[in-house]
């Protein structure tokens, strides 16, 4: 039995063949992909499949994908979010578009509160959202919309109001006005 030296081991690193980058950067590759990376949408193929390129991908050109998540065509060249279908660099999966750092990805206080003035202070913790307005705030999508006032008003509006509960539905108030 013999036993090697260090001065052996060196020997026997310089008598190995070389590996160019692109062969090693391959050789690499070959180990399942584990984690999110992060690429670019470069089309759109319909059918639940778009082109993508990202760091690492083979060939170095875009790469068909699967969808998860909803894209359109405005989407075309911005940063999505991949994972890769048993580990396979050769399957990508869009999970989604990531938000640019310009809207920010810290929290939503910070991202509301760089859209908005002083008239909306936003407070949060990790059970709930505060938006507390100086005189006014309404929410608004569509035709609906809450509007709550400084003076304690609230009012709600839409073409179709349901209200729902699992137990009790009461109406509180000095008087009720229906119709």
């Amino acid at each position: 039995m013999t036993t090697a030296t260090p001065f052996d081991l060196k020997k026997n690193k310089a008598q190995q063949p070389m590996v160019s980058p692109a062969q090693e950067e391959s050789e690499t590759h070959s180990a399942p992909v584990a984690g999110l990376v992060v690429g670019v949408l470069v089309s759109i193929c319909g059918e639940g499949l778009c082109s993508v390129s990202f760091n690492g991908n083979p060939g170095g050109t875009a790469v068909r994908a699967k969808v998860l998540a909803a894209i359109t065509e405005d989407d075309i060249g911005k940063t999505v979010a991949l994972l890769f279908e048993n580990g396979e660099i050769k399957q990508p999966v869009v999970m989604g578009l990531l938000r640019s750092s310009a809207q920010g990805n810290c929290n939503l206080a910070k991202t509301v509160s760089g859209l908005v003035g002083p008239a909306l202070q936003i407070q949060s913790d990790d059970d709930e959202i505060n938006l507390i307005a100086n005189r006014k705030l309404v929410l608004k999508c569509g035709s609906a919309s809450i509007t709550l006032d400084i003076d304690g008003n609230v009012e709600i509006r839409g073409n179709h109001i349901l209200s729902r509960a699992a137990g009790q539905n009461r109406i509180k108030g000095s008087a009720i006005s229906l119709n």
